[in-house]
């Protein structure tokens, strides 16, 4: 991250998962906490972790002990490291959503016309099935029993006619707005894969600064100098 204050390293023991999980029950660690160290020691499940609300809750939790950082220090760190990463965040977010709002509208100009289409077959489609049906109900209403059959006769004409005229217009508008759609989605794709670029990589660069204020002392070359694992 750029333009960081000078940051406090916390020199913490690599302690054993027999020891970790002792440690995390002290503290009131959750089921799924004690799942995730299951086979870490302190120094791998640390750098495993890729969940903030978890560090902070450990961090919060021992408040200075088992040599991890005060809960002052860290957030010193966390609120410059998340500021960074939500500058990025919001510059690529903005740059998607220029990219996919221009695409929407052009998918809802064309789905709305595509509805508007249907929605003029349908109405007098409805209408028409409506005055088949209301006059039938009306005459069954005069004679219910007989006049059960005559009604389903007429309304399923009715209705298979109203069918008929809409289930092409259907078609239309469902065909019209698959496609705008695609479209839609041919543009959204590579948008959200372009902001996933930028932000995936801040977010990573955010874990990394908060996580850099604990160093594990097996870390520790002779005189205290840090070994780069991995080296």
């Amino acid at each position: 991250m750029a333009n960081q204050t000078e940051m406090t390293v916390y020199h913490v023991k690599n302690f054993s998962n027999a020891e970790l999980k002792r440690i995390l029950r002290s503290l009131g660690a959750c089921d799924d906490g004690i799942r995730f160290v299951k086979h870490h020691d302190a120094r791998s499940a640390w750098e495993a972790c890729e969940d903030s609300d978890w560090i902070e809750w450990l961090i919060s939790n021992a408040d200075g002990k088992f040599g991890l950082p005060p809960w002052a220090e860290y957030e010193k760190v966390k609120d410059q490291a998340l500021a960074e990463y939500k500058k990025v965040k919001d510059q690529a977010w903005a740059e998607y959503k220029k990219v996919t709002d221009q695409a929407w509208a052009e998918y809802e100009k064309v789905e709305a016309q595509a509805w508007a289409e249907y929605e003029k077959v349908k109405a007098p489609a409805w209408a028409e099935y409506e005055k088949v049906k209301a006059p039938a109900w009306a005459e069954y209403e005069k004679v219910k029993d007989q006049a059960w059959a005559e009604y389903e006769k007429v309304k399923d004409q009715a209705w298979a006619e109203y069918k008929k005229v809409t289930a092409p217009a259907w078609a239309e508008y469902k065909k019209v707005t698959a496609q705008a759609l695609a479209e839609y989605k041919k543009v959204e794709a590579p948008a959200w894969a372009e902001y996933k670029k930028v932000e995936a990589p801040a977010w990573a660069e955010y874990l990394k600064t908060i996580k850099a204020m604990v160093i594990f002392e097996d870390d520790l070359a002779p005189g205290g100098a840090r070994v780069q694992m991995g080296a």
